[in-house]
């Protein structure tokens, strides 16, 4: 299952990008559904929208947190919009092996881990160390 590098102020680490999509996906659902919400976050989507589009999240990630979460009040607007997002997935791995979001689904057992891992990109990017030293899931695969 191929990675991409999820980075934000110079932390980082690797996310299968099948979880990436099920991520922006259900972040995209949560956003859309909302009144008011930012221009910028509306760009953030706007941004991830054609690698959704085409099943193809390869790298786009990398820089969606850094060129729109520029500033704390950003940041502070973004991260409840991420903890809703983030229970939404946990309360449908309660359900199933598999995560669906739309047209993306991932096994839980990759998703759970790695949107903890989101969650210290944000929360508590001093526990992350140098993005080679990955995650191991639960079953002992290694992303690469």
């Amino acid at each position: 299952m191929p990675s991409s590098l999820m980075t934000f102020r110079g932390k980082s680490f690797w996310m299968h990008n099948a979880v990436a999509e099920v991520w922006f996906a259900a972040f995209t659902r949560e956003v859309v559904g909302e009144k008011g919400a930012p221009e910028w976050i509306q760009s953030m989507l706007d941004d991830v929208a054609p690698a959704l589009e085409h099943g193809w999240v390869d790298g786009i990630v990398m820089s969606a947190f850094d060129e729109h979460l520029t500033s704390n009040q950003r940041l502070e607007a973004f991260l409840p919009r991420m903890a809703r997002t983030n229970s939404y997935l946990r309360s449908a791995a309660v359900l199933g092996d598999v995560v669906v979001v739309g047209r993306f689904c991932v096994s839980k057992e990759f998703l759970l881990p790695q949107i903890e891992r989101l969650e210290d990109l944000f929360l508590r990017p001093q526990v992350l160390s140098e993005p080679w030293e990955i995650f191991t899931a639960p079953a002992g695969w290694r992303a690469a």
